[in-house]
């Protein structure tokens, strides 16, 4: 009578269920500390990973973010002059391309420049707030990223029509990992089934847009073929000419543009 508990041997059976029921429930429900990675994200190494995965896609983002928004000022400033595919002369290239009056602007309908400059500037939020270990800051990165990345896949559609497929590895590349990143961090750090089920409708809904302006860029090509083919004639003489463009000039150094009459009667 003067102790509390009793031996295993004067249980009765429904008293030993019991207790083998609660430690059950115990063991459940208690947290393994070392696994339940949504109490402490930065204590893992794989947050830091993540972390590591959104400042780099994050900063290839916000570079081309700079050159959409300020070429070729911005190339110029970086690397003048030729010899550089990304840099320097290379700046008047894309804004010959990406421009008011360029191809890309033509087959989105929109100023491709500005369009493409917004939505990277979107994504590269995750360069700042991926770092962050809140609810809210973690769902900001992961909504942010994708945006950038659709930029990335809608170029899929773009290179294949105007004739560079060799630069489609490089958009899947730069496209497909921030999203993938994304749905792991918000799986394993933030444990929100709901939040997750959100977030998979959220990226459907990515995914229709991208394949949306695939086809619109598709549809509206026919109607720019001389315009394609101008274009992709402009690039293959700035490439093989060592990417010479001096500043003042419609066309790079060196090539001559077909009369219009002339250029139209191929097509």
């Amino acid at each position: 009578a003067n102790h509390p508990t009793r031996s295993a041997d004067t249980m009765t059976p429904e008293q030993a269920r019991k207790l083998e029921l609660s430690a059950a429930e115990i063991y459940e429900v208690t947290p393994t500390p070392m696994l339940d990675r949504s109490q402490n994200p930065s204590g893992s190494r794989l947050w830091w990973m993540t972390c590591f995965g959104y400042w780099l896609f994050g900063s290839f983002g916000l570079f081309f973010s700079l050159k959409e928004w300020l070429d070729p000022a911005f190339s110029d400033w970086l690397a003048p002059g030729p010899g550089s595919p990304l840099l320097g002369d290379s700046g008047r290239m894309l804004v010959f391309e990406a421009g008011p009056a360029g191809v890309q602007s033509k087959l989105l309908g929109v100023q491709a420049n500005l369009l493409e400059g917004v939505l990277l500037d979107v994504g590269a939020l995750s360069l700042l707030s991926c770092w962050f270990e809140s609810r809210r800051m973690q769902l900001l990165t992961a909504y942010a990223a994708p945006v950038s990345a659709a930029y990335f896949l809608l170029n899929i559609f773009y290179f294949q029509l105007t004739g560079a497929p060799e630069m489609v590895p490089a958009m899947l590349l730069l496209g497909a990992p921030p999203i993938l990143l994304s749905l792991l961090r918000l799986k394993i750090f933030l444990r929100d089934e709901a939040a997750l089920a959100t977030y998979a409708a959220y990226l459907a809904a990515i995914g229709a847009a991208v394949l949306g302006g695939g086809l619109l860029l598709q549809q509206r090509a026919e109607a720019h073929r001389a315009d394609i083919h101008l274009f992709v004639a402009v690039r293959d003489h700035f490439t093989s000419n060592g990417f010479t463009w001096t500043a003042g000039l419609d066309y790079p150094d060196g090539f001559k543009p077909p009369r219009a009459s002339g250029w139209l009667g191929l097509f």
